[in-house]
């Protein structure tokens, strides 16, 4: 279902976390169509539209923990600038502004534990 088709059905507007959540939802339960799915979401019968919206707040609190601890372990690496390294730091900082502002992608968390992962590497191989 689109989230055009969910707003038209039940005329509630959720922001993009919530409507992976609500999407997910839907691909994944037994409903038989949208029309019927949506009624229910509406209703918040047997408490699905309370319990889709705490599934979405706990996904940003997650995402928005694991980005505080990315970040402060790129803080605290001791690498020193390389052409990458400034790179995958950029792209990680792009990646926490979407996430912050509720326009991301999976792939933006990713994107920081890439570049984590790769510092590092780095940190590691100048060690040995």
């Amino acid at each position: 279902m689109l989230i055009t088709e969910f707003e038209t059905l039940t005329g509630i507007y959720p922001d993009a976390n919530l409507y992976r959540v609500i999407e997910h939802e839907y691909n994944t339960g037994d409903w038989e169509n949208k029309a019927q799915f949506c009624d229910a979401y509406k209703s918040n019968e047997d408490g699905l539209a309370s319990r889709l919206q705490s599934a979405a707040n706990q996904r940003l609190i997650d995402t928005e923990e694991e980005l505080s601890r990315l970040r402060c372990e790129l803080r605290r690496s001791t690498v020193p600038a390389l052409p990458g390294k400034l790179a995958l730091e950029a792209a990680a900082f792009r990646a926490q502004q979407r996430m912050m502002y509720n326009e991301y992608e999976p792939a933006d968390v990713g994107i920081a534990a890439v570049a984590l992962d790769f510092l590092t590497k780095e940190v590691d191989d100048d060690a040995t």
